[in-house]
């Protein structure tokens, strides 16, 4: 699994990006735009967290699998 979304630091990276970008901005965007600006961040942020969990997770179950059956095999 080497999509982006799956690396714990891009999700960083968004939402440092974010935050600066709200930061900057505040003054130019009414309240409507700096809400739906947040909750994308959240939302992307969410979605990395959540893939970057299940790779690992997949990950080590298939290291487990692996030795399971290369113990099967021996």
């Amino acid at each position: 699994m080497n999509s982006p979304f799956s690396n714990i630091w891009f999700s960083a990276l968004a939402t440092v990006i974010t935050a600066w970008v709200c930061y900057v901005n505040i003054d130019q965007l009414d309240d409507h735009w700096a809400a739906v600006i947040y909750l994308m961040a959240l939302a992307l942020n969410t979605l990395c967290l959540l893939r970057s969990r299940r790779g690992a997770s997949t990950d080590v179950t298939d290291q487990r699998d692996n030795q399971n059956l290369t113990r099967q095999v021996e």
